[in-house]
Protein backbone atom coordinates (compact mmCIF):
# COMPACT_ATOMS: atom_id res chain seq x y z
CA UNK A 1 0.00 0.00 0.00
CA UNK A 2 1.46 3.56 -1.28
CA UNK A 3 2.20 5.75 2.27
CA UNK A 4 -1.01 8.09 1.02
CA UNK A 5 -3.12 5.34 0.63
CA UNK A 6 -2.28 4.09 3.96
CA UNK A 7 -2.46 7.39 6.13
CA UNK A 8 -5.80 7.55 4.59
CA UNK A 9 -6.54 3.94 5.64
CA UNK A 10 -5.63 4.23 9.48
CA UNK A 11 -7.45 7.89 9.44
CA UNK A 12 -10.98 5.91 8.65
CA UNK A 13 -10.56 3.09 10.45
CA UNK A 14 -9.77 5.52 13.57
CA UNK A 15 -12.93 7.56 13.14
CA UNK A 16 -15.46 6.11 15.77
CA UNK A 17 -18.93 6.51 15.11
CA UNK A 18 -19.02 8.38 17.67
CA UNK A 19 -17.29 11.24 17.07
CA UNK A 20 -18.53 12.01 13.28
CA UNK A 21 -21.56 14.28 12.45
CA UNK A 22 -23.32 14.73 15.53
CA UNK A 23 -19.78 14.91 18.27
CA UNK A 24 -18.54 13.01 20.42
CA UNK A 25 -19.93 11.70 23.72
CA UNK A 26 -17.97 13.65 25.68
CA UNK A 27 -18.94 16.54 23.82
CA UNK A 28 -22.69 15.71 23.94
CA UNK A 29 -22.11 15.66 28.05
CA UNK A 30 -19.94 18.65 28.09
CA UNK A 31 -22.91 20.53 26.24
CA UNK A 32 -25.86 19.06 29.06
CA UNK A 33 -23.11 20.12 31.67
CA UNK A 34 -22.95 23.59 30.42
CA UNK A 35 -26.57 24.36 31.33
CA UNK A 36 -26.08 22.20 34.55
CA UNK A 37 -22.99 24.85 35.46
CA UNK A 38 -25.28 27.91 34.67
CA UNK A 39 -28.12 26.56 36.86
CA UNK A 40 -25.54 25.80 39.69
CA UNK A 41 -24.18 29.70 39.23
CA UNK A 42 -27.54 31.17 38.86
CA UNK A 43 -28.52 29.07 42.56
CA UNK A 44 -25.23 30.51 44.24
CA UNK A 45 -26.10 34.35 42.57
CA UNK A 46 -22.89 34.02 40.63
CA UNK A 47 -24.27 35.65 37.18
CA UNK A 48 -23.69 39.30 36.58
CA UNK A 49 -26.11 39.75 34.27
CA UNK A 50 -27.88 38.10 31.53
CA UNK A 51 -28.32 39.17 27.53
CA UNK A 52 -31.20 38.53 25.44
CA UNK A 53 -31.47 38.98 21.98
CA UNK A 54 -34.66 38.42 19.70
CA UNK A 55 -35.98 38.35 16.00
CA UNK A 56 -39.74 37.60 15.97
CA UNK A 57 -40.49 34.29 13.90
CA UNK A 58 -42.91 36.55 11.64
CA UNK A 59 -40.12 38.85 10.57
CA UNK A 60 -38.75 36.56 7.34
CA UNK A 61 -35.62 36.54 5.61
CA UNK A 62 -34.62 34.89 2.45
CA UNK A 63 -31.51 32.49 4.41
CA UNK A 64 -31.91 31.06 8.05
CA UNK A 65 -30.12 33.58 10.49
CA UNK A 66 -27.43 32.35 12.21
CA UNK A 67 -25.72 33.00 15.58
CA UNK A 68 -23.36 36.08 14.12
CA UNK A 69 -26.36 37.17 12.44
CA UNK A 70 -28.82 37.82 15.03
CA UNK A 71 -25.97 40.18 16.97
CA UNK A 72 -26.45 42.64 13.46
CA UNK A 73 -29.97 42.53 12.82
CA UNK A 74 -31.78 41.54 16.48
CA UNK A 75 -35.15 43.55 16.82
CA UNK A 76 -35.06 43.34 20.58
CA UNK A 77 -32.20 43.15 22.97
CA UNK A 78 -32.87 42.90 26.87
CA UNK A 79 -29.92 43.48 28.76
CA UNK A 80 -30.89 42.44 33.05
CA UNK A 81 -27.67 43.69 34.68
CA UNK A 82 -27.52 42.08 38.53
CA UNK A 83 -29.27 39.37 37.14
CA UNK A 84 -28.50 37.48 39.52
CA UNK A 85 -30.14 38.70 42.52
CA UNK A 86 -33.16 39.19 40.27
CA UNK A 87 -36.35 37.52 40.60
CA UNK A 88 -35.62 35.96 36.94
CA UNK A 89 -32.55 34.08 38.17
CA UNK A 90 -34.17 31.11 40.22
CA UNK A 91 -36.91 31.28 37.06
CA UNK A 92 -34.05 30.74 34.27
CA UNK A 93 -32.20 28.44 36.95
CA UNK A 94 -35.21 25.69 36.93
CA UNK A 95 -35.71 26.19 33.19
CA UNK A 96 -32.16 25.45 32.51
CA UNK A 97 -32.42 22.29 34.88
CA UNK A 98 -35.90 20.88 32.67
CA UNK A 99 -33.68 21.45 29.62
CA UNK A 100 -31.87 18.43 27.96
CA UNK A 101 -29.33 19.13 25.40
CA UNK A 102 -27.86 16.82 22.83
CA UNK A 103 -25.37 17.80 19.57
CA UNK A 104 -27.31 18.03 16.56
CA UNK A 105 -26.08 18.45 12.80
CA UNK A 106 -28.26 21.65 12.28
CA UNK A 107 -28.94 24.58 14.22
CA UNK A 108 -31.98 26.19 12.87
CA UNK A 109 -32.93 29.91 11.65
CA UNK A 110 -31.69 31.17 14.80
CA UNK A 111 -34.42 33.35 16.52
CA UNK A 112 -33.16 33.53 20.26
CA UNK A 113 -29.59 34.50 21.53
CA UNK A 114 -29.12 34.02 25.55
CA UNK A 115 -25.53 35.21 26.90
CA UNK A 116 -25.11 34.91 30.49
CA UNK A 117 -22.19 36.51 32.13
CA UNK A 118 -20.71 34.94 34.83
CA UNK A 119 -18.73 36.28 38.22
CA UNK A 120 -15.97 34.35 37.43
CA UNK A 121 -15.00 32.05 33.84
CA UNK A 122 -16.20 32.55 30.26
CA UNK A 123 -20.14 33.72 28.98
CA UNK A 124 -22.27 31.29 28.07
CA UNK A 125 -23.83 31.86 24.57
CA UNK A 126 -27.24 30.29 23.83
CA UNK A 127 -28.87 30.20 20.84
CA UNK A 128 -32.19 29.13 19.82
CA UNK A 129 -34.47 28.78 16.69
CA UNK A 130 -38.03 30.13 16.28
CA UNK A 131 -38.95 27.15 17.89
CA UNK A 132 -36.68 26.25 20.78
CA UNK A 133 -35.62 22.95 19.22
CA UNK A 134 -32.53 23.41 17.65
CA UNK A 135 -29.51 26.08 17.81
CA UNK A 136 -26.25 26.55 19.73
CA UNK A 137 -24.09 26.33 22.77
CA UNK A 138 -21.05 28.32 22.72
CA UNK A 139 -20.68 27.84 18.70
CA UNK A 140 -21.46 23.56 18.81
CA UNK A 141 -24.89 22.61 16.84
CA UNK A 142 -27.18 21.92 19.59
CA UNK A 143 -30.67 20.38 19.98
CA UNK A 144 -33.14 21.52 22.85
CA UNK A 145 -35.81 19.82 24.83
CA UNK A 146 -37.33 21.37 27.76
CA UNK A 147 -37.98 24.53 29.57
CA UNK A 148 -35.50 27.35 28.25
CA UNK A 149 -37.78 28.15 25.35
CA UNK A 150 -41.19 28.59 27.17
CA UNK A 151 -38.94 30.64 30.25
CA UNK A 152 -37.90 33.33 27.00
CA UNK A 153 -40.94 33.31 25.45
CA UNK A 154 -42.81 34.53 29.46
CA UNK A 155 -39.84 36.29 29.70
CA UNK A 156 -40.10 38.55 26.41
CA UNK A 157 -43.59 38.11 26.31
CA UNK A 158 -43.64 42.49 26.44
CA UNK A 159 -41.97 42.70 23.30
CA UNK A 160 -43.67 40.10 21.17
Amino acid sequence: MKPAATALFLTLISLSPSSCAYGTYEQRLDLQGKLEFASKQLDSMKVKSVEILFIPSDVLFGVAVTPDRLHEIYSYKIVISRFGASRQAPMLAAALKKTKVSSSAQTGDIRWGVSIEFTEGPRLNLYLDGFGKFGEIDGHAAKFDGALYSWLQTFAACVR
